[in-house]
């Protein structure tokens, strides 16, 4: 296993790759799935994502009710109603599997380095899973745990599908420290859900303002930590080259805002604005430690947006912005 862990650094170390976060702003259907996929490889990203057009935490929560792994759905909740058990046969893997499909079929197997898979995180499932009318699972580190090996059977059907990149997002990551979960839960749960990722490259998706929790994600075992940069500049001051090179990470990039800055909607970065922000990281880390995304999922503007294809066509000029960015650095400094 460690092994491959230094196998896929070194893929990505230098190269300054492009992806996603996963989510955009459209209902969910084939046509739609067609729509964002597209709109990711037109705009030259590396390694695209499968899109994420549902709820990130009832994809995953439905299934397991289906499976009667300990969860019930009631109404539009989950309730934890019994142990959880790890469940028997794989869900959540169809949009990986049609994506393939789609790639290889529209030959764009060699245009693109592989293929990323966002996964919603053990603390965010908890997060949302009552045990009482006001008590959620978050509270209770044996449960977060519990999840956490569940997240490590779907990690393992992605890989054994065929992702190449595989990224744990946890969203809720900062309330449970702020809950008083401890660092020593919150790494065992990152790292349980990230242990049967195989050769896949690992990565950590929190956004948000970090508040310090620099210090306990780089002890987990993923790759790739990435986070909310564009919109929170101060997240910049979270990391130190020295010790992401200590410890053998990379940073990924929120390079374009994904979320309103204003009630008039949200504005299109130029190249050159996403380009100077990408070198100002890159004085701090080290170019050669950098992934590139957006601050987050684009899921988020369809609630800003009467129209989800306007919702979309911002989504699709932003990462054609932001990989016209990537370009032109790669042209000017990595010589690629």
């Amino acid at each position: 296993m460690r092994a491959r862990f230094y196998m896929a650094i070194s893929e990505l170390r230098g190269k300054l790759a492009t992806s996603v976060i996963g989510s955009f702003p459209l209902s969910y259907n084939e046509k739609n799935m067609r729509l964002a996929l597209e709109d990711q490889l037109k705009a030259g990203i590396d390694y695209p994502s499968p899109p994420q057009l549902q709820d990130m935490t009832m994809m995953l929560l439905k299934p397991l009710a289906e499976q009667k792994c300990g969860i019930e759905i009631r109404g539009d909740e989950a309730w934890l109603v019994s142990n959880l058990t790890t469940p028997k046969s794989p869900f959540s893997v169809e949009d990986l599997d049609w994506t393939l499909r789609y790639l290889k079929v529209h030959n764009y197997e060699k245009t693109v380095r592989g293929v990323k898979v966002p996964v919603t995180g053990p603390v965010t499932l908890a997060s949302v899973t009552k045990i009482l009318k006001d008590t959620y699972a978050i509270k209770y580190p044996d449960i977060i745990l519990s999840f956490a090996d569940v997240v490590g059977e779907i990690v393992r059907w992605q890989h054994e599908h065929g992702a190449t990149m595989i990224s744990i997002d946890e969203p809720t990551i900062p309330y449970a420290f702020w809950l008083g979960i401890s660092e020593d839960v919150v790494v065992e749960a990152v790292d349980r859900a990230l242990s049967r990722a195989g050769g896949c490259i690992t990565a950590l998706h929190i956004c948000g303002e970090l508040r310090g929790i620099g210090r306990t994600l780089l002890k987990t075992k993923a790759q790739i930590l990435d986070h909310e940069f564009k919109a929170i500049p101060k997240n910049l001051e979270e990391y130190r080259k020295v010790d992401i090179e200590h410890h053998d990470k990379l940073v990924g990039l929120g390079s374009v805002r994904t979320k309103p800055q204003t009630e008039a909607g949200i504005a299109i970065e130029s190249v050159d604005e996403i380009k100077q922000f990408i070198l100002k990281a890159g004085d701090k880390f080290g170019l050669e430690n950098l992934v590139i995304v957006p601050d987050c999922g684009f899921g988020s503007l369809k609630d800003y947006y009467p129209d989800e294809k306007q919702a979309q066509a911002t989504a699709s000029k932003k990462l054609a912005n932001m990989v016209q960015a990537v370009k032109r650095i790669r042209e000017e400094r990595l010589k690629q």
